[in-house]
Parts: C-alpha cells; sequence; structure tokens
C-alpha cells in the first residue's frame, strides 16, 4: 500500500509541476506588443531623423510627426498614461499565483475523493491472488467455480460411482473407480468396486491381482484365504508376471513356508536388473526370511531355471573353468571368542563398481572353518550378473550374527581383495576385524 501511495504521489507532483509553470512563469502579451511597437518606433523614429538631417522635412512637420508617433505608441501599448498604483485585483501576477495555489490544492483533494469514490480501496489491504481468484470473485453468485468447475476428487469419484449405478458394464469405469479408491486408502470400497469388475473380466491375472491387493489391505494385510488364491489363479496365467512373484513370495512368508518365499522373490530379481533399489528390497527381504528360517532353509545359489522356449533356442553351454574364484577362509584366533559355531558366514564377490549386490556368494556357518569355497557362475544371485561377465571382483567374508547379508554392527569380516576370475591363485581371506 505504501508503494501505491508514493506512486500516487509522485504522478500527482507531476501534474501539478506542469499546470503551476505555466500559471507562475507566463510569456506575457504584453510584453510581446509593447517591445514589438517600441522597436516599430525607434525605426520610425531614426528615419524622421535622418529626413531632418537631408532637410526633405521641415521642423515644424518633424515635430508633427514626431508627436503622431508617440501618441499612436501610446494607443498599442494600451496605457495613456503610467499609473502610480496598481491595485491587486487588477494585477495578472496576483491572480496567476492566486489560481496557482487554488490549483495546487485542489486537483490532489479532487483525486483522492475521485479514486475512494469510483476505486478499491479495501484490496490495497488484502494479498494479491491469481486472475482467476479475482475473476471468480466477479462472476454472479449463481455460477461458482469452486464445486461445479473445479470439482473435488472426493466428488469426481462419488459421481463415477453414480454414474456406475446406471451402467454397471462399464469395466474401464470400474477400473478407474476401484483404482481411486485404493489411491484415497478406501480399502474396502475398493475390494467390492474389484470384485464387480472380477464378475465381468474373470481371470484376467492384472484384475486377479490387483483385487488380491485390494482384499489384503482391506483385511490388515493378511494374505491368508482368498487373496492367496487369487494370486495362485494370476501366477498360473502368468508365471512371470513381477506383482504376482512378489505378492506370492509375502503370502508364503506370512504361512511360514520360506522356501516357497525365497524361491518366489529368487525368481523375481533377474526381473528388475532396471530397477536397483527394487532389487535391494528384494535382497533384503530374503535375507529377512533366511534369517526368520534360521537355517532350516539354505540361499538358493543355482540360476533360476530357462523358460521351455530359451532353453530350445539356447543351446546349453558348459561353464568355463576360467570364471571361478577359490577362496580359503580362516577366523582370527582373537576373534573367535566373538562368534558362535551357528554364525552365518557369508563368501562373496562384489563388482568393482556397481551396486552393493554381491555378484557371487556362498552361505555357510562358522563352525565350517577354516574352510575352502569357489565361487563361479552357478552362485551368482542374478543370472544377468554373472561373474564370468567380470575381469575383476572385491572378494570377501563376513561372519554375520542376525544372518543378514547386509553388514550390520558387531559382524566380523575380512579385508577384500581384488582378484581376478579365472586365475589359478587361491584368494586368503583371514577375518580379523569386527564391524564398528
Amino acid at each position: 500500500m505504501l508503494f501505491f501511495w508514493s506512486l500516487t504521489g509522485v504522478m500527482l507532483l507531476a501534474a501539478l509541476l506542469v499546470v503551476l509553470k505555466v500559471l507562475l512563469f507566463p510569456v506575457r502579451k504584453q510584453e510581446i506588443t509593447v517591445n514589438a511597437g517600441l522597436s516599430v518606433y525607434r525605426a520610425r523614429f531614426n528615419e524622421l531623423e535622418q529626413d531632418i538631417r537631408n532637410g526633405n522635412i521641415s521642423a515644424e512637420n518633424a515635430d508633427t510627426a514626431r508627436k503622431e508617433m508617440e501618441v499612436s505608441l501610446l494607443n498599442e501599448s494600451g496605457h495613456g498614461t503610467i499609473p502610480a498604483k496598481t491595485h491587486a485585483g487588477n494585477n495578472p501576477m496576483v491572480t496567476d499565483r492566486i489560481t496557482a495555489i487554488i490549483i495546487a490544492v485542489s486537483l490532489p483533494v479532487f483525486a483522492i475523493l475521485l479514486y475512494l469514490f469510483l476505486g478499491q480501496p479495501e484490496l490495497l489491504d488484502k494479498p494479491s491472488r491469481p486472475a482467476r481468484d479475482t475473476m471468480a470473485d466477479s462472476m454472479p453468485a449463481e455460477h461458482p467455480t469452486t464445486d461445479k468447475e473445479h470439482p473435488s476428487i472426493d466428488k469426481m469419484v462419488s459421481k463415477l460411482a453414480e454414474r456406475l449405478k446406471q451402467q454397471p458394464d462399464d469395466a474401464e469405469g470400474w477400473w478407474t473407480l476401484a483404482s481411486s479408491y485404493m489411491s484415497m486408502d478406501r480399502f474396502s470400497d475398493a475390494e467390492a468396486a474389484f470384485a464387480q469388475l472380477y464378475k465381468m473380466t474373470g481371470d484376467e491375472p492384472r484384475v486377479l491381482l490387483r483385487y488380491a491387493d485390494a482384499m489384503i489391505m482391506a483385511n490388515d494385510g493378511r494374505f491368508s484365504g482368498k487373496p492367496a488364491e487369487l494370486i495362485d489363479k494370476a501366477l498360473a496365467l502368468e508365471p512371470e508376471n513381477t506383482t504376482g512373484l512378489w505378492l506370492a513370495g509375502m503370502a508364503a512368508r506370512e504361512k511360514g513356508d520360506y522356501k516357497a518365499a525365497i524361491d518366489s522373490w529368487h525368481k523375481l530379481l533377474p526381473k528388475l536388473e532396471n530397477d536397483p533399489q527394487a532389487q535391494q528390497e528384494v535382497v533384503q527381504l530374503i535375507n529377512s526370511v533366511l534369517q526368520q528360517a534360521d537355517g532350516t532353509v539354505e540361499m538358493p545359489t543355482a540360476l533360476p531355471a530357462q523358460t521351455a522356449e530359451q532353453e530350445k533356442t539356447e543351446p546349453e553351454q558348459p561353464m568355463a573353468a576360467s570364471s571361478s574364484i577359490t577362496v580359503n577362509v580362516t577366523l582370527a584366533p582373537e576373534l573367535v571368542a566373538l562368534s558362535r559355531p551357528d554364525d552365518t558366514l557369508f563368501v562373496f564377490a562384489k563388482a568393482i563398481q556397481g551396486p552393493p549386490m554381491p555378484v557371487a556368494i556362498v552361505r555357510k556357518k562358522v563352525s565350517d572353518l577354516p574352510l575352502e569355497v569357489t565361487l563361479d557362475d552357478t552362485t551368482a544371485i542374478m543370472p544377468t550378473n554373472k561373474l564370468s561377465g567380470h575381469d575383476s571382483v572385491n572378494v570377501g567374508a563376513r561372519i554375520s550374527k542376525s544372518g543378514n547379508a547386509i553388514a550390520q554392527s558387531g559382524d566380523l569380516q575380512s579385508d577384500s581383495i581384488t582378484a581376478k576370475p579365472g586365475s589359478n591363485d587361491t584368494i586368503m581371506l583371514v577375518i580379523n576385524t569386527q564391524v564398528p
């Protein structure tokens, strides 16, 4: 608001300067006329003097001509005589000054009153808003924009639900409604909508899995019962479905079937090669299940089986002996007291550059120490990231108190040694440090 009134004052001052300059410093017409008359008089007087010197005019006629010029000059100037005193009422300078004062006072007052009457000064105290809000305020009350032109998500979903009551055969509409309910955490409504969609589509994998997901969320995350049946149906129709494999692993873990859970997630890993973060989450799930299994389930090391189509088109190739690394692992005597025979031992190879997930890994127990293991393509976690595909890797060993492949405080580990797959040298690892 301060800026507005400052700008207004500057503009009024500029207007006053233009007007007052004309009133206070006028160019007098009278002065111009008198000055012009004097110039003509001087020229005629000089001519008269020249005629007298040349004898062209008598002294009597010259005196008469001189008087006539004086009378003519007085008549043109409008003053027969110079008054001894000038009254204020007849003084143009005084009049102009009075006029200037009146304008200087009345112009700003009139401008401000006009703005207060025709303008909107109350807007100066309000924060600026987008143009569309101002336009909305100026529209008639019978055409509101908030509800009719920009309805909320809730109202849009409610409107869709009402429409589907009239048009229940709209499969796309039911999919949209159910998905909207899921995003709004209205899981029971989503389950009902997917149930309606399932009646229309039958055993379609995408619908089966979304229906199962909604049912799981509506039942506090429980997979048992119908959700598990729907997941199994979807995988029977589409065995490589990533969502189905993920949910199947979760359902198996809830049921206590740790081997089935690990098998599902191990099959899922190579399908997530373009999403390292998702891969890491799956690896953590596998490690979590291995810990829960407490040694009753071994970590799978073989590559996932090829599909029948791949087996037909890709002849099996024997693994090259040059891709393996032989590792000898021992535990430093000073750390024997910090470990237990049933603690988990991981021997692994990691890429020198890339994700932290091991390229190859073998799982053993402390009771197996000292030991010698071979890391090769059969011990790879992912078939798309084999040991044979690396020129060099970092090899290490770690004793995990929790059974988790990710290092944690209190774990015992060796230094990493760089090795070349296929080298005839045996890598000697000594577990001699504790993770802080």
